[in-house]
């Protein structure tokens, strides 16, 4: 999907940006005798990753690296933090090798998607995007060519931490960014419950956009980056639901193709897949209730060809597939009980 800035991640930031300016005022007001010597809460801490992570999604760097340079400080041993300031002061080769390669980035694609896919990591999107002189990560436009690595070492991150920093994320309207977090730190691992509800949390939210606004190969592909995990995800009711509402429009799809190609028989065959995998798909079953009418009258017409033509055996196959089609069509049921009548008196001549 597409990097963009949702109204929702806006008005995040905007609320945070208040937040901020409230605590500096009510730092000013309290004199200093006044003031606790209290550790920041570990909410307050993931707080701000998020926050420095779109910073840098929307090339907010100098914002971007204040915050993150605060949580190294208050916290050294934060080591997503650390390995993206590290993105933002080492030469991106050093981080992501030599050896590179051309892609060009297709509908959909993120910098994030395309760091998971060719450097192994999605938090690497900020290294990507200085190796390619893209000043606005989250702007990333189809049909641009990009130098990706061949091959990239990626170190995993510390579980729990980078968890509830992913959780903070998919909160803040950024599931794209929570997805490659939780799959740079569990590739080799099982899933525990918390991490299989956070992903499948995240795929369905981003998978649901792609839906909506009608990328079905997207989001296809995105559940399909998730395929190491598909087997323990499958248990989770809302990822299992998606997964089948994404192969239903895969289905229309192929529907769609075969209608084109006058193939009204394949063309309801994966109609009919269509709605087993979700029945409320509505445009379905409209395309599915035109496509019986066109096959009843086509092989109506067939028969009836057939039966003036005395070919009596396939006019009653050709009726007993219109009902098939629509077991209430009153015309075939009549002519199909007289061609019958007639082919067993022609079988007792």
């Amino acid at each position: 999907m597409s990097l963009r800035i949702p109204s929702l991640l806006l008005l995040t930031f905007l609320i945070s940006a208040c937040q901020v300016l409230e605590q500096r005022w009510e730092a000013e007001e309290v004199p200093e005798t006044e003031r606790t010597e209290e550790a920041e809460t570990p909410t307050d801490m993931l707080g701000r990753l998020p926050r420095a992570i779109a910073h840098l999604q929307d090339g907010e760097i100098e914002r971007a690296e204040m915050l993150l340079t605060e949580l190294v400080d208050d916290n050294p041993g934060h080591r997503l933090a650390v390995r993206l300031l590290r993105q933002l002061h080492e030469e991106p080769e050093s981080l992501l090798g030599n050896k590179f390669m051309q892609v060009v980035v297709e509908p959909g694609d993120t910098l994030s998607e395309i760091a998971e896919r060719h450097a192994g990591d999605g938090m690497l999107f900020v290294a990507l995007a200085r190796l390619n002189n893209i000043e606005q990560p989250r702007l990333l436009r189809p049909g641009a060519v990009l130098r990706v690595p061949v091959t990239v070492e990626s170190p995993v991150e510390e579980g729990e931490s980078a968890v509830s920093v992913a959780e903070s994320l998919l909160a803040e309207g950024d599931p794209e960014q929570a997805i490659s977090l939780m799959m740079s730190i569990t590739r080799d691992g099982e899933l525990d419950e918390r991490e299989q509800s956070l992903l499948a949390r995240s795929a369905v939210d981003v998978t649901g956009r792609h839906l909506a606004e009608g990328r079905i190969d997207q989001a296809g592909a995105t559940l399909d980056r998730l395929e190491s995990w598909q087997a323990s995800l499958a248990e989770d009711a809302a990822f299992a639901r998606q997964r089948d509402r994404i192969d239903a429009h895969i289905a229309l799809g192929e529907a769609g193709q075969a209608a084109a190609a006058n193939d009204r028989q394949a063309e309801r065959e994966w109609l009919l897949r269509a709605l087993e995998l979700d029945p409320d798909l509505a445009v379905a079953a409209s395309a599915l209730e035109a496509s019986t009418l066109v096959l009843v009258d086509r092989y109506h017409e067939l028969a009836l060809k057939a039966w003036r033509a005395h070919e009596v055996g396939d006019a009653v196959a050709y009726w007993e597939r219109v009902l098939e089609f629509d077991p209430d069509f009153e015309p075939a049921q009549v002519y199909l009980e007289r061609a019958r009548e007639v082919q067993r008196r022609l079988e007792e001549l």
